[in-house]
């Protein structure tokens, strides 16, 4: 053995060694691990209640970008479809009343989006533009700055009533409004909403499937609540069935602010991959990205701002009738 080959032996030797022990070291003088650590300790035995304390004239304001990526390969083609959004929405609550029940409307301020099949010119909107808004994006154009839905809710988040002012039509993001236990609850408390959606069988006979949505607890650090969100389900699936609900199924994080009672910010994610739904050859692959942050809070009187009411709303989405069509 060489004297080059015998010092890096020994390198790897001496390193492999004394590591472990270095890091051990150094991990237990870590400052930050040191209040995590501590942090963790006070949560094991401590409960935290979870609501919204939302205030009359108040209004949240939440910049978000959604990003995906459909892929549809069979024998003989592939199609891929992307798209991106970019949107500033408001909470602005109108009413909360002498039960704490709390009346607040989603208003989406302003949105820029792209979307393109495979290697075509994408179709871009932009809200703020001046040019007239592509044909698949007129209806859309019309909402900005309207009324899009009206929720009433209690202060544990339990909807009373939600009334949507347009055909509805969900990005399954997650809701504007999380559930929350009723009692206060410790970290690692895990919770659940269910839901159900429809596919169809290959005989085309639709099938419902039931979802949950489990919640969790995960820590407080500052008095922000990290909570984990992911879908279950609870239907028996096959390739099928499954390809048509990829959308459906997120998992993520959402941030909650304890003592002012609202969400922070959300971060939601889709990773799927499908094969063999339709025949052999075929696979369907769903990869996206949401995330969402409070920008903006302010609380003011009725200054007689008014907005208007979307009366209708037409979006073509991912399993809808295409907004493009690839040629024949």
């Amino acid at each position: 053995m060489n004297r080059f080959a015998a010092l890096a032996l020994a390198c790897l030797l001496i390193h492999a060694i004394s590591s472990p022990v270095v890091s051990q070291q150094k991990d237990k003088d870590d400052p930050l691990l040191q209040i995590q650590q501590a942090t963790n300790n006070l949560n094991r035995g401590q409960t935290y209640k979870l609501e919204y304390k939302f205030k009359p004239g108040q209004i949240m304001r939440y910049q978000s970008e959604h990003v995906l990526t459909k892929t549809t390969s069979m024998a003989s083609f592939t199609d891929k479809l992307s798209s991106r959004s970019q949107n500033v929405k408001v909470y602005r609550v109108n009413d909360v009343d002498s039960l704490g029940q709390i009346t607040f409307v989603h208003i989406t301020e302003k949105t820029k989006t792209e979307t393109r099949l495979n290697d075509k010119d994408p179709v871009i909107f932009d809200s703020e533009s001046k040019e007239e808004p592509p044909a698949d994006y007129r209806r859309v154009a019309q909402t900005i700055g309207a009324v899009l839905y009206t929720y009433r809710v209690k202060s544990t988040g339990e909807i009373i009533e939600r009334k949507s002012h347009f055909p509805d039509w969900d990005l399954r993001t997650g809701k504007a409004i999380v559930p929350f236990p009723k009692d206060a609850i410790p970290v690692g408390f895990s919770w659940y909403v269910h839901d159900v959606v429809t596919a169809k069988r290959a005989s085309m006979r639709v099938q419902k499937i039931n979802l949950r949505l489990r919640y969790r607890l995960e820590s407080v650090t500052d008095g922000i609540a990290k909570i984990s969100l992911k879908t279950e389900i609870l239907t028996p699936m096959t390739p099928k069935l499954r390809s048509q609900i990829l959308q459906e199924l997120i998992e993520g994080e959402r941030y909650f602010d304890i003592p002012n009672g609202r969400f922070v910010k959300s971060e939601i994610r889709w990773n799927h991959k499908v094969q063999g739904y339709e025949g052999k050859d075929s696979l369907t692959e769903y990869l996206g990205r949401y995330s969402e942050s409070l920008v903006k809070q302010t609380e003011k009187k009725n200054t007689g701002a008014t907005f208007a009411v979307a009366k209708e709303l037409v979006i073509k989405t991912m399993d809808g009738p295409a907004i493009m069509r690839r040629p024949k």
